[in-house]
């Protein structure tokens, strides 16, 4: 029987079956098949919303962070790279794209945009949340430490975003007892 490592159990964690980066793991089949339907709207409306508007960020940034929940990376750093033409200190632009390449496993580039987003804002409760997921999803036992306290930042800042609940939710299943069986 192949035991998994605490760093492989919590990458499932964060990469569930159904939609990537992460659903919450307590929903139904048919609740996340609703998330998923419910994202493809958003993401159809904001397409709308940059055909009739392309010089305004937000609305690549915002697309971005759906394509992302989606599991299309390349288009959402495609979308972030749009914005930052717009602006190129926006620092969720930069969030969204390190994000975007920490799911692609392009770590370095992934840390790289997500300290640029710390730099231009480090009141950002999405950097820091998507900085913590960028460490832990290294495997990297030596940057759990540094990925709780991004982490605990992201839930200071803002506890009502859905993405600093879900790394912490990450956390508390990751730092749980493991059993053998």
């Amino acid at each position: 029987m192949l035991i998994k490592s605490s760093f492989q159990q919590h990458r499932l964690c964060l990469y569930p079956p159904l939609l990537q980066p992460a659903v919450p793991s307590h929903l139904s089949t048919k609740q996340q098949n609703c998330l998923h339907q419910e994202n493809l709207n958003r993401r159809r409306s904001l397409q709308g919303a940059i055909s009739v508007d392309p010089t305004n960020p937000s609305n690549y940034i915002n697309l971005a962070r759906i394509q992302v929940w989606l599991g299309n990376y390349d288009e959402a750093i495609l979308n972030t790279q749009n914005a930052l033409l717009q602006n190129p200190n926006n620092p969720l632009a930069h969030a969204v794209q390190g994000w975007a390449l920490g799911f692609k496993e392009n770590y370095a580039d992934a840390e790289i945009e997500i300290k640029k987003a710390i730099d231009l804002d480090p009141n950002n409760p999405l950097a820091h949340a998507y900085y913590a997921e960028i460490l832990i999803n290294q495997g990297n036992f030596d940057l759990y430490e540094k990925a709780a306290t991004e982490s605990k930042i992201a839930q200071d800042l803002d506890p009502t975003l859905m993405e600093t609940h879900r790394i912490r939710v990450c956390f508390i299943q990751y730092s749980e007892p493991r059993t053998g069986g």
